[in-house]
């Protein structure tokens, strides 16, 4: 999984060298670069999706993916069938509700995404598309709970403003969420970051120091938050 951090989710034009920098990295993990992958849009609320799809789209077509909206078809037979999954950020309401209202007797999306995941299916996201791969979605101060994709051991929590008065929320939250090892937090900076998660572990990359650390990795030790 390839999970990015930037300033604006819509504003991916001057983003396409970090794209170009995560597909190389999951083609060289997995051997070959996906011919193509399903865009799961639903947290996209800007003004002209069409320009939008269009801006992503192309940053794909440039590494031979071809990419297609979830909105153009059955989303259980899309998400079933997908070589690779592209989320993209914006609200993260209309992504965990459009997600939420899929859920039938016989498919429930966030189960399909993770299953597929688990199975070996490329993910990248941004924003929002990288925080909901978490077990739950978190947004300090906020201590409201959504589900997530659960698809990752760790909490991702991406945005990150003002670490020294939110990490008493991160601590708290953890200690509520014991089976959840670390929280890795995306803070909120014009350059961007983003995490990389295999299946041995974790690797962060662009973790440079302006003004503090663009991703911060919390841990409960003895009772204390720890970070690194």
């Amino acid at each position: 999984m390839s999970l990015m951090n930037f300033a604006d989710s819509y504003n991916v034009k001057t983003r396409v060298q970090q794209f170009q920098n995560e597909l190389n990295w999951i083609s060289g993990k997995t051997g070959k670069m996906p011919s193509q992958a399903l865009f799961i849009s639903y947290a996209y609320k800007g003004g002209n999706f069409p320009v939008f799809f269009h801006d992503v789209a192309e940053i794909f077509s440039q590494a031979g993916v071809k990419l297609t909206d979830i909105a153009s078809g059955d989303p259980s037979t899309l998400i079933n069938t997908a070589e690779a999954f592209v989320v993209c950020g914006g609200d993260i309401a209309a992504l965990i509700n459009k997600l939420a209202s899929l859920v039938t007797p016989v498919f429930n999306p966030f189960n399909a995404i993770k299953y597929r995941i688990n199975s070996g299916i490329s993910y990248i996201g941004w924003n929002e598309g990288s925080a909901i791969i978490s077990p739950k979605y978190f947004g300090p101060p906020s201590n409201v709970l959504s589900p997530g994709i659960n698809a990752c051991p760790y909490q991702i929590i991406t945005n990150y403003k003002d670490p020294a008065q939110n990490r008493n929320f991160v601590k708290n939250y953890l200690v509520a969420n014991s089976f959840i090892d670390m929280a890795v937090a995306l803070a909120e900076a014009p350059d961007g970051s983003s995490v990389r998660l295999e299946e041995s572990g974790s690797g962060m990359i662009l973790s440079v120091t302006v003004p503090y650390p663009l991703v911060i990795r919390y841990k409960i030790v003895g009772g204390d938050l720890q970070e690194s």
